[in-house]
């Protein structure tokens, strides 16, 4: 589903909750950078090391938004959390762990291959890559001086405990944030009615598991295991996303059984980006839009989305099958405001216009099940809103929530029947 790039403030993030990722984590942010990532939400779970001393620079610089999410069980809650703040922000997001790498194949970025993959696609939204696992190397203790990509160079073969669903089967996801419906496991989201997941074969992928793995395209290196030393660490410290311990050395032993694929592509990878990236001194030369930069270009964004369509022999028909962009529109233009980035006035002129642009939307047909489910969840934060059209929309969408009520009965899906139900007798108040 191919958007306006010019509408989000960044084209691809990368989504991740950390735990005692300080040795690694900079490494992590840098090579990331290094394949096109432009932003990233990083939630500590209480991380006891210097996590984010590692990363300041990146904070201060704006590249990293750093939050702070104690408590247990907290991966669902900073992934939902990433979707709820930021759908608007990023055209795509990366769910991640900070053991997982992302390597696109041949001189690419990563955008480069999901562009590929879902631009002229209408209902593939999100991208799933699976992982190879890579063991210890044989290492015993910790060697924190070195790299990760250093270290580690053996994985497992590609259909390692395909059948057990262990290992490289496993997916994770480059996700259409605003085609999302709710995190409830790691490795991919359920998406709202309609809209799915591919992998680089074009093959839909309904869960967190594909047996094929391809990786001919894309592919995460999975560094779960490293060092002996590293590994007892992280069993000790529990899942992010469940009370239950993590697996004994069993695994650790089984993995490095089987880690016998010698694989240095992401170090090849890494040097042919960096050097490309690189002045004539050898010196990296990455560049970063300044928020007056970005604002700017999403104002503009905004008035020719919007100006054009506020003309009075505007025809329904220019409106149809927009309401996702009327929605990031204004999104965007209240995220304007209140950045301070445009006069109050002026910001809630074109917040304004592109309600009346929803409204319009929703009344010019060609409305998907998808598009009204992305409206009644933003519909909360534009209820606050005083603008005379938000009257407009609560009336149209009390007509249209017994329709979709109707669906989802019919398909037995009685959690969503029952928030929506609820949602119509605060709308009916």
């Amino acid at each position: 589903m191919k958007e306006d790039s010019s509408l989000f403030k960044y084209e691809l993030a990368i989504a991740a909750i950390l735990k005692n990722e300080g040795p690694y984590v900079k490494e992590w942010v840098e090579y990331h950078l290094l394949a096109g990532v432009e932003h990233f939400y990083i939630y500590d779970n209480e991380s006891p090391d210097n996590l984010k001393q590692e990363i300041q620079s990146y904070i201060d610089a704006g590249v990293v938004d750093y939050t702070f999410l104690p408590g247990q069980c907290t991966l669902m809650v900073a992934f939902n959390d990433a979707i709820d703040k930021h759908k608007f922000d990023c055209r795509y997001i990366a769910f991640l762990d900070g053991d997982e790498y992302i390597l696109p194949r041949g001189n690419v970025i990563i955008q480069d291959i999901v562009h590929q993959m879902l631009d002229d696609k209408k209902n593939a939204v999100s991208l799933t890559m699976n992982w190879h696992t890579f063991g210890s190397n044989g290492l015993e203790k910790a060697e924190y001086e070195k790299s990760v990509l250093e270290r580690f160079t053996t994985r497992t073969p590609d259909n390692f405990d395909v059948d057990k669903k262990l290992g490289n089967g496993h997916v994770k996801t480059i996700v259409n944030p605003r085609c999302v419906d709710i995190f409830h496991i790691s490795h991919c989201p359920v998406y709202y009615p309609g809209k799915f997941s591919i992998d680089e074969n074009n093959k839909v992928v309904p869960g967190y598991f594909n047996p094929d793995v391809p990786d001919k395209k894309i592919v995460i290196n999975h560094y779960q295991m490293k060092s002996k030393e590293e590994y007892v660490r992280k069993i000790s410290r529990g899942h992010a996303d469940s009370t239950t311990l993590r697996p004994k050395m069993e695994d650790f032993i089984h993995t490095n059984e089987l880690s016998t694929v010698y694989d240095d592509s992401i170090l090849q990878y890494r040097q042919q980006r960096y050097e490309q990236l690189s002045d004539a001194e050898g010196n990296l030369t990455l560049q970063f839009d300044s928020s007056e930069a970005i604002n700017r270009r999403l104002f503009n964004a905004v008035a020719q989305h919007i100006l054009p369509l506020t003309f009075a022999f505007t025809s329904n028909e220019a409106f149809g099958g927009r309401l996702h962009e009327f929605l990031t529109c204004r999104a965007v233009s209240n995220s304007l405001k209140n950045e301070s980035a445009l006069d109050e006035s002026t910001a809630e002129f074109f917040e304004e216009l592109s309600l009346r642009c929803v409204y319009r939307s929703m009344s010019a047909g060609d409305l998907e099940i998808w598009q009204l489910m992305l409206l009644l969840d933003e519909l909360p934060k534009i209820l606050n809103l005083e603008y005379d059209v938000v009257d407009d929309i609560k009336n149209a969408c009390r007509q249209l929530i017994p329709q979709l009520m109707m669906q989802y009965r019919m398909h037995a899906d009685w959690n969503k029947y029952k928030q929506l139900n609820y949602l119509l007798k605060m709308l009916e108040e």
